[in-house]
């Protein structure tokens, strides 16, 4: 009996004794491929997308605890075109996902999610970035409790949790570790350490913080002025929806 080349499904035969064998076998094939979410365990910073997984089904979650940022290796020689796959990271690491034929490296960070294509010859695509980026920029030195950034979400997202200040930089050290206040709507949701060896500590109030399009967020700088630090760069990471 010939089995399809992605979800091994197989084929009904003309002579079929049992023909309800494959009919089942194409019912519950499409069921798990197309809406269940399949759970993959990352145990280490190198890992391989093999054949006999991808052929599990196109949405895909990856757990465990690497301990590191993963080197990911989607598929692997005479992988099957797949079309487009969904990947969300739930490892509490980055994942720098690339193909066996080489080309582009798509960076999934943690708590993201991504929609992927993929082909035999050429490799990855990106269908859709599900994460949001909100960049801010503060040239200069705060003063003590300056409200530094105001501005009004412009879509729904979520931030994962310890996502928010994973990128940020100043471009001055301060002299003393110091706190950088983030709210929604005048609540505080996080805060962000900057430390005086230039180390981002996030901290943030609940396990993950929805944001909706029109809050306002701010930052407000250190309770304290730090008479060094001075031109502050930081990234919000999140998931749109």
């Amino acid at each position: 009996m010939v089995d399809t080349p992605i979800f091994a499904i197989p084929h009904l035969q003309s002579n079929s004794n049992q023909p309800e064998v494959p009919v089942n076998a194409l019912a519950d094939g499409i069921e798990n491929g197309l809406n269940l979410e399949q759970s993959v365990i990352i145990s280490g910073t190198t890992f391989s997308f093999t054949n006999a997984v991808l052929a599990t089904g196109i949405n895909f979650e990856f757990t465990g605890t690497p301990g590191g940022t993963v080197t990911f290796t989607f598929g692997e020689s005479g992988v099957p075109d797949r079309g487009w796959v969904l990947l969300k990271n739930s490892t509490g690491e980055q994942l720098n996902v690339t193909s066996f034929t080489g080309g582009t490296t798509f960076n999934l960070f943690d708590g993201h999610v991504m929609v992927l294509r993929h082909d035999a010859t050429n490799g990855l695509a990106l269908v859709a970035d599900l994460a949001i980026r909100l960049g801010f920029y503060f040239n200069g030195k705060p003063t003590a409790d300056q409200e530094m950034i105001r501005i009004i979400a412009p879509d729904n997202f979520t931030i994962p949790a310890g996502e928010a200040g994973k990128l940020a930089d100043v471009g001055t050290e301060p002299d003393d570790n110091v706190t950088f206040v983030f709210k929604k709507n005048g609540s505080q949701f996080g805060d962000l350490e900057v430390t005086y060896i230039s180390e981002y500590n996030w901290t943030q109030a609940s396990d993950a913080v929805f944001i909706r399009g029109t809050d306002v967020l701010t930052i407000e700088a250190p309770s304290i002025a730090d008479p060094s630090m001075k031109d502050i760069n930081i990234i919000l990471l999140g998931v749109r929806g």
